[in-house]
Formats: C-alpha cells, sequence, structure tokens
C-alpha cells in the first residue's frame, strides 16, 4: 500500500461514510441514509467524476493487494457493490464487479476475527452483496448475517443497530421471494437482454421492486 493507494481508499470511505464524526458502529447517520438512497444524480455524477478510473483497475486485478488492508478491503467492496450501480446506472456494466465484492466478502465472513473487526454500520457493506445476488445460498446468508448482528445489537442496548438491521433482514426477505419464485431478479431481465416470462411481467407490473 503506497500512499497514493491510501489516500484512494480514505476518499471512498470518507465520501460513503458521512458525516466525518459518525462511529459506524453504535448509530444511524441519516445524511449517509440519504446518500445511499435518495443521492439520485448528484452521487452519480460525483462517483462517476472521482471513481470510474477504479473500475478498469479492479478488473485488470490491480487492487489486490486492498484486499490485505481492512480499509482496503471495504473499500473495495463498496467500489465494486455500490459506486458500480451509480457509474452505470441503467446499464448491464452495473453487475459486472459483483463477483468481485462478493469474492471478498466470502474471504472476510469466513474469517470471523477480520469480520468482527468491522463496525457494524461498515458489516452492512460486507453484508448487501449477498443479497444483489441472485444466487440463493448468498440470499440465506445474507439473512443469517443481519439477523446476527441484529441480535448481537439487541443485547448490547444498541436500538439503532438493532433497528437498522432488521430492516436489513426485511429486504432481504423480500429480495430472497423473489429469487426463490424467478430464479433470478425480473426487475434486470430488460438490461441485461434476458425476455421476461408473463410471470415476471405481472410480477413487475403488480408493483414488485426486485
Amino acid at each position: 500500500m503506497d500512499q497514493k493507494d491510501n489516500q484512494v481508499i480514505k476518499h471512498i470511505l470518507d465520501y460513503w461514510f458521512i458525516p466525518s464524526d459518525w462511529d459506524r458502529h453504535t448509530r444511524t447517520s441519516p445524511e449517509a441514509t440519504k446518500r445511499y438512497f435518495q443521492g439520485g444524480q448528484e452521487v452519480d455524477q460525483y462517483i462517476i467524476h472521482n471513481f470510474s478510473f477504479l473500475f478498469d483497475q479492479i478488473q485488470n486485478n490491480q487492487l489486490e493487494h486492498w484486499k490485505k488492508d481492512h480499509n482496503g478491503r471495504l473499500a473495495y467492496i463498496i467500489a465494486c457493490d455500490q459506486f458500480s450501480r451509480n457509474a452505470f446506472r441503467n446499464s448491464a456494466k452495473q453487475y459486472d464487479y459483483d463477483k468481485y465484492a462478493l469474492a471478498l466478502c466470502d474471504e472476510i465472513t469466513a474469517n470471523q476475527e477480520m469480520y468482527n473487526a468491522y463496525k457494524y454500520f461498515e458489516r452492512q457493506f460486507i453484508i448487501l452483496p449477498y443479497m444483489h445476488s441472485e444466487n440463493l445460498q448468498h440470499q440465506q446468508k445474507c439473512l443469517d448475517l443481519a439477523e446476527q448482528v441484529s441480535q448481537d445489537a439487541e443485547k448490547s442496548n444498541l436500538p439503532d443497530v438493532a433497528k437498522a438491521f432488521k430492516q436489513v433482514v426485511q429486504y432481504g426477505k423480500a429480495h430472497m421471494e423473489a429469487i426463490v419464485k424467478f430464479g433470478r431478479y425480473p426487475s434486470r431481465n430488460k438490461v441485461l437482454g434476458r425476455e421476461s416470462t408473463q410471470e415476471e411481467i405481472d410480477y413487475i407490473n403488480n408493483g414488485g421492486h426486485w
């Protein structure tokens, strides 16, 4: 890890985990939540302008050394699983980096000491790649990990964390229902060039999100 790597990693984490005094472990951040889910074009353009160079580096295995660093791993996953969706919105390319995120998430979650070293709201982004996967085992892993955080938070009297991860479980179950029923996310069919079944068309037309 050289100085440039550390600067880029810091930029990723500072941008994603706001405000600067958020401890990422005991409480939610309304500012961060707004950026994640209501950022819109402003967030997309910021990520495109500041982080697009990362995607070629990821595909060319030029950021493998980040996986040996605590913050580097987290930044790598956020780039692959989150920034890709902003940078390539409405394009099939937004899903090209999921496999890189999942491989690293598997490595982290297989090492309990490594996984536990991440704060609760950092772990959220180690869990979400499993929710984004169209693999049923990944879906179950998402639920298991999120439920464990929620239970741990309740035992530690951290109500904000418990509530947030119960919501992750709720959304995870909704995602999993789509995978159980269709074996994939119907909402992705058009952008991925997949032909939808009538059942999938009905699902989307009746308000199905995934």
